[in-house]
């Protein structure tokens, strides 16, 4: 093996590497934790309006803490409008929290 093929080598790898890196990090942004928790949310009703906080918490719940996003939403089911708050996940998109209310 020569030297040129090495360092061509170990150039790829290192790319390879920093690429599959920044991919593991990107974070959920508002709009798309939104769309998520709105298709979970339609699989039983019509969704009618929903809200999401840009502004990323810490939710503290049962001895671990999440990163995501604060919202709401309403939907109809049965001919009957449910409203919900929720807390999304910023990373994995997961709804980690939801509460009826009113």
């Amino acid at each position: 093996m020569n030297w040129k093929s090495l360092a061509i080598g170990l150039a790829a790898g290192a790319a390879g590497t920093y690429l599959l890196q920044r991919t593991c990090e990107q974070k959920m942004d508002a709009e798309k934790a939104l769309e998520t928790v709105k298709r979970v949310f339609k699989q039983n009703g019509t969704v009618s309006g929903s809200w999401i906080e840009t502004t990323k918490k810490t939710l503290h719940k049962d001895e671990l803490f999440f990163e995501g996003y604060q919202g709401g939403i309403t939907r109809s089911k049965n001919g009957l409008q449910e409203h919900y708050e929720f807390f999304v996940d910023s990373v994995t998109g997961s709804l980690i929290e939801f509460k009826k209310i009113g």
